[in-house]
């Protein structure tokens, strides 16, 4: 909740097998995050296991202008932007 100092609330591993034989074993697991603000959508991008999309119990999105700080995203709709975010 706190931008400034940030706290671990969940994780999950989309990858947990042995390295990769095909790739340097740093391409193993999540490469790419995005939280969608308007709705909390949780989206990652995963080499070896592909796509994935979680939605954490509780948290329904975030207004950073709520915080004090820009509320973008790189998954929103940047023609409109998010509800109340201007």
């Amino acid at each position: 909740m706190d931008p400034k100092n940030p706290v671990t609330v969940a994780y999950y591993d989309t990858y947990s097998g042995p390295p990769s034989t095909v790739r340097c074993e740093m391409c193993n697991g999540a490469f790419g995050v995005d939280i969608r603000n308007a709705d909390g959508l949780i989206v990652v991008s995963d080499m070896t296991t592909g796509f994935w999309a979680f939605r954490m119990e509780g948290f329904g999105g975030w207004n950073g202008a709520d915080w004090g700080m820009p509320n973008i995203s790189s998954v929103q709709d940047w023609e409109n932007g998010p509800k109340g975010g201007r």
